[in-house]
């Protein structure tokens, strides 16, 4: 997992993967949310899953009426 935020970076194998990708999903989001100065963080569990979060500081968003 520690080059899965790298450009075309996948997990899985070629020839045992069942989804199609590019392997930009995730270097894309981390990218643009360190251009906002927020941080992105993944948390993953063999068997179980992975979970992907986006945090920004208060000062990057937008407050909606």
């Amino acid at each position: 997992i520690p080059t899965i935020t790298n450009p075309f970076e996948q997990t899985a194998n070629v020839m045992t993967r069942q989804q199609e990708g590019t392997g930009l999903g995730l270097a894309l989001a981390k990218s643009l949310t360190e251009l906002h100065d927020g941080v992105l963080k993944i948390e993953s569990t063999l068997g179980k899953g992975t979970s992907v979060t986006l945090s920004f500081p208060s000062s990057r968003t937008v407050h909606l009426s």
